[in-house]
């Protein structure tokens, strides 16, 4: 060609879209022959699709929101470390983006221009004595989220005392103790004044207070408070014995029970009490006690007293009943015949709930028997009114003499008498429930217990019960397995199934009050693994790997966070097994697999593994396609877990090149036993990358010979480019398999 007689320099133009690069040859060529450009400002000669720079953010936090901080890279998308977008309001913090959850922490998480915005803010209250009530007194706080030492209410009257606040009980003590504005409301007694020493008060003239005041007592029965009365009751007009409510005014009577005077025995003037030996008194011959039958649980419940005959002499064929009840603690609605009982035909019912007094008539209807056998008579149906509990109350329900109606009992062959009566015995009329004690607050969540297959071990809770009057109560047990089964002791091995049981705990008073507390003990399907993470080498700072974790059939990516090369993941699911003989452990884009046989601690698996870096595409293998994809990843601004970036800095450079050296042609282990996978490769040709969709790792053909091999990792240690260029030497130690 006459037009050209000397070589002439052009640009390689590697991926032929008319740019080329920087690396030159000499041609005696008129014009750029094909694979050559006389332009040589291709930035990327592997990507025919970019040939100039393209700004990109800088994405430092990788939650894919750029900040307004630019960089030119010849890529067609954007990069690891990088975006398309500059919308992130705060680069440093991977929570804080666009269309992040706003959360009350004082930041604008969703870069909308607010702090907190969209959340719901309350006024919160100085709760200085940890009663769970505040106090306005030293003004709101106004916040998004719980305060400690605050609460959402401004209702305590005294701030200075956790005895003192709306929720508690008002007690008789002087002081406005549930802070309604009143002092000892509704907790004080009726007491009643005793002007004539006999325990029986004025109904009359009553005084509320705390405690009883000198002269006065609780009972309101006295029929006249200025003498002692005595018990008249064969109704001569004598009477006998101690001092009664309601009377006459003598107490001469020496044979109280008989007024002919003529009875053998007591009712005879002194003669033996019990002559034939039966045991019973002779001229009564029956006995009727009263007895709670139903419990108060709470106020306005019913309360039923039942009033029951001793077997008897004669043959029993009605009842008349004479009773007085303490009306500030008792309303009584109704005198019903016992079902199934002797008597079912009411005569008559006279109820005076403002005196307190009962009387009433049963017998026994046409063609019925009578009886002589012991037997429940009569219930006497309560409402209990008084929410505060008597302890030990006395003198609730009584035998009593009303407006001349006495208690006698007739029999079926004519006449009746007056028998021997015993009052409603000393009671509690309570209606607080006893307090557990040591009963979980919360359900207890846990999964099953490395090396069972069964469930896990929860230790017994040691549950107590008090109850304000009875003292210490008994607490009972009641455990509902998965199965519906059941059980009232704890497991002897403390070993609950997999599933959810629930444990429920109760304690009852003496007077029926019954406390339950329940939770459940859920044990998850599966068992709780701490895997201890080493890399190989020194890594820079603090880091975050994602860890692909396989325990038997599951396989499962976790991330762990690393002080320089160490880091520990605590509590990952795994499938439940009586044992794991191995687990293996890898990073998928820095190191090869190890394995360990793990071992319980605890209750949980612990397993340590050490990862040698330098496989860079999971194929558990080092090699040429390691190298060549450091070759591509080499450059600064890279994530601490970018891909080749394996001592976690912020560049892929030959620090990370190190590891490959050091690794190459190292294989990862296997549970299964000996390696049996694809072997390290050590060189590939370009024309096999790109037949293979993997022209782009052509770049670490360093020596442009068509071939990527060791000799292009030598020229990369020495300070090759993958331009073809050189850089000034790296001193690195050579990998000793050269």
């Amino acid at each position: 060609n006459a037009a050209i007689h000397a070589p002439i320099s052009y640009y390689i133009d590697a991926d032929h879209d008319n740019y080329g690069s920087t690396a030159t040859a000499s041609l005696c060529e008129t014009s750029a022959p094909a694979g050559y450009s006389a332009d040589n400002t291709d930035c990327n000669d592997s990507n025919a699709a970019i040939h100039a720079p393209i700004s990109y953010y800088i994405d430092a936090d990788h939650d894919n929101y750029g900040s307004t901080a630019t960089a030119s890279v010849c890529e067609t998308s954007a990069p690891v470390g990088y975006s398309a977008n500059n919308t992130d309001c705060n680069d440093a913090n991977s929570a804080v983006h666009p269309g992040a959850t706003e959360v009350c922490n004082g930041i604008d998480d969703d870069c909308v221009g607010g702090l907190d915005n969209g959340l719901t803010f309350v006024n919160y209250y100085t709760d200085a004595d940890g009663d769970g009530y505040g106090s306005s007194s030293s003004g709101a706080t106004n916040a998004c989220a719980p305060i400690v030492g605050k609460v959402a209410n401004n209702t305590d009257c005294n701030d200075a005392n956790t005895s003192i606040n709306p929720g508690a009980t008002e007690v008789c003590d002087g002081v406005d103790n549930n802070c309604v504005g009143g002092i000892d409301e509704g907790v004080q007694l009726a007491f009643y004044p005793d002007s004539d020493g006999d325990g029986f008060g004025d109904a009359a003239s009553p005084l509320f207070a705390c405690s009883a005041p000198a002269g006065y007592v609780t009972d309101h029965t006295d029929c006249d408070d200025t003498r002692l009365l005595y018990a008249d009751v064969d109704s001569d007009g004598h009477g006998a014995g101690a001092p009664v409510a309601c009377g006459v005014r003598s107490n001469d009577d020496h044979c109280p029970t008989d007024p002919a005077k003529l009875t053998p025995g007591l009712c005879g003037c002194g003669h033996p009490d019990d002559a034939n030996g039966d045991g019973n008194i002779d001229c009564a011959g029956t006995t009727l006690t009263m007895a709670r039958i139903t419990p108060p649980l709470v106020a306005g419940c019913p309360m039923i007293v039942r009033v029951s005959s001793s077997a008897s002499q004669s043959v029993l064929a009605g009842l008349q009943l004479a009773v007085r009840f303490d009306t500030n603690h008792l309303r009584l609605d109704a005198v019903n015949p016992v079902v199934g009982g002797p008597f079912s035909m009411e005569i008559v019912e006279q109820i005076d709930n403002t005196a307190g007094t009962l009387r009433y008539a049963v017998g026994v209807a046409d063609g019925e028997p009578g009886t002589d056998l012991a037997s429940g008579l009569v219930d006497l149906v309560f409402t209990v009114l008084d929410t505060n509990p008597l302890c030990g109350a006395s003198d609730l329900v009584q035998f009593a003499i009303v407006d001349g109606f006495d208690t006698e009992v007739g029999t079926m062959a004519g006449g009746g008498f007056a028998p021997l009566v015993v009052d409603l015995p000393t009671t509690n009329l309570d209606c607080i429930i006893p307090v557990l004690s040591g009963v979980p607050s919360s359900d207890v969540e846990l999964a099953t217990d490395a090396g069972s297959i069964y469930g896990a071990f929860v230790a017994a809770p040691t549950v107590t019960a008090i109850d304000n009057c009875d003292g210490p109560v008994a607490a009972s047990l009641l455990i509902t397995y998965p199965d519906t089964s059941t059980s009232t002791v704890w497991p002897a091995d403390s070993m609950f199934p997999i599933g959810t049981s629930t444990v429920r705990y109760t304690a009852v008073d003496s007077t029926g009050n019954l406390a339950s507390e329940s939770y459940t003990v859920g044990v998850g399907n599966f068992q709780l693994l701490d895997a201890h993470i080493a890399f190989q080498g020194a890594l820079v700072g603090s880091s975050t790997r994602q860890i692909r974790i396989k325990t038997g059939a599951l396989t499962q990516v976790v991330p762990v966070s690393l002080t320089g090369a160490i880091g520990t993941i605590s509590g990952v699911h795994v499938p439940v097994a009586l044992g794991y003989s191995c687990m293996s452990a890898k990073d998928a884009v820095h190191a090869l697999t190890d394995i360990d046989s793990p071992i319980v601690v605890a209750k949980r698996y612990d397993a340590s593994f050490t990862l040698l870096q330098g496989d860079s595409n999971d194929d558990d293998l080092i090699d040429i396609f390691d190298f060549s994809l450091f070759a591509v990843d080499r450059g600064f601004g890279k994530a601490a877990d970018a891909r080749s970036n394996f001592n976690a800095d912020t560049l892929v450079n030959n620090c990370d090149f190190t590891f490959i050296c050091i690794n190459f042609f190292k294989v990862g282990q296997s549970c299964s036993g000996a390696y049996d996978g694809a072997q390290p490769v050590a060189r590939v040709s370009v024309k096999e990358l790109r037949r293979t969709g993997r022209g782009n790792l052509a770049v670490a053909d360093i020596n442009h010979d068509g071939w990527v091999d060791t000799t292009d990792m030598q020229l990369l240690l020495e300070g090759g480019r993958a331009d073809g260029s050189i850089d000034q030497p790296v001193k690195i130690e050579r990998p000793r398999t050269w």
